[in-house]
């Protein structure tokens, strides 16, 4: 998430939310682009791609522009790729073709205006044969798209080996969303809480006994990160059937401001914190379902 969740690009016409948030979407998609191929380009997409090598069928959430997805399929998976970002996906259909994959694409979302503010978005029904193709990209905010998760569980459950979830950026209109309630999520620390434990709780419905979450996020370096990450997970996993089984981490550079979106990480008040003055990782957090 973002900076904050609520008010994040000011109030407009009711007519004009569906078109500011195609604008804004789109400008996250090109930044997005040039920070993810920087991802690329220092290896960490093959650092994590390594987390889930056991795992041949992978449903990836949040795979942006596929840079991602394009080293979970250079791997040898066979990958479902989901977005809420239309612009991401079709720059990742883009991608993966020109590396000669075979990619089915389908966008299905539908942006309805609340007020000046706040949106929702409603999904179409979905059916697509995974044998057919290397990768499928979804149109799907995956922790709130009933159809969607209704359609793998019905239809994939057993086909799916393992999970990936991105928790690495977002757009700054994700909170004018009406999934969030702006009374509880308050900032973007309340909205990623919100998110992970969301997460877990459709994975448990998705997954089962034996397969794995792998949940790739940032943070600040601390001696005891393990140990934090692994309080805080089994916390946001509470309820579920998923035990937390190993976290890794690895150095992470910040790319270039003109290339993509910068860390933002909070102290315990709340307060934003100036990451340039810590050492930062990206973590990579594996849970399996008992």
């Amino acid at each position: 998430m973002n900076s904050l969740i609520n008010n994040l690009v000011g109030a407009y016409k009711k007519d004009r939310v569906s078109e500011k948030l195609s604008e804004v979407r789109d400008q996250y998609s090109k930044e997005w682009y040039e920070h993810s191929k920087a991802f690329d380009e220092r290896k960490y997409y093959e650092w994590m791609a390594k987390r889930v090598i056991d795992y041949k069928n992978i449903l990836e959430v949040g795979c942006g522009t596929g840079f991602s997805t394009l080293n979970l399929l250079n791997q040898g998976h066979k990958v479902i790729a989901v977005d809420e970002n239309p612009s991401c996906l079709k720059k990742a259909e883009k991608l993966l073709k020109e590396n000669g994959y075979n990619v089915k694409l389908i966008l299905r979302g539908k942006v309805i205006a609340i007020d000046s503010q706040k949106y929702e978005i409603k999904y179409k029904d979905l059916t697509f044969n995974q044998v057919d193709y290397d990768v499928v990209l979804v149109e799907s905010d995956f922790i709130n798209d009933d159809k969607f998760v209704g359609f793998i569980k019905n239809d994939l459950t057993e086909v799916i080996d393992g999970i990936v979830c991105w928790l690495l950026g977002t757009h700054n209109m994700r909170g004018n969303n009406s999934l969030f309630n702006t009374t509880i999520t308050k900032n973007s620390s309340d909205a990623r809480i919100f998110v992970q434990k969301r997460l877990y709780q459709i994975c448990d419905e998705i997954l089962s006994s034996g397969k794995g979450l792998n949940i790739i996020d940032r943070a600040v370096y601390q001696e005891d990160l393990v140990e934090m990450t692994k309080f805080e997970h089994i916390r946001l996993s509470r309820g579920t059937g998923f035990c937390i089984e190993k976290i890794k981490f690895v150095d992470y550079e910040e790319v270039g401001k003109d290339r993509g979106t910068k860390m933002i990480a909070r102290d315990e008040s709340g307060g934003t914190i100036n990451t340039d003055n810590y050492q930062k990782v990206l973590v990579s957090t594996l849970s399996i379902k008992k």
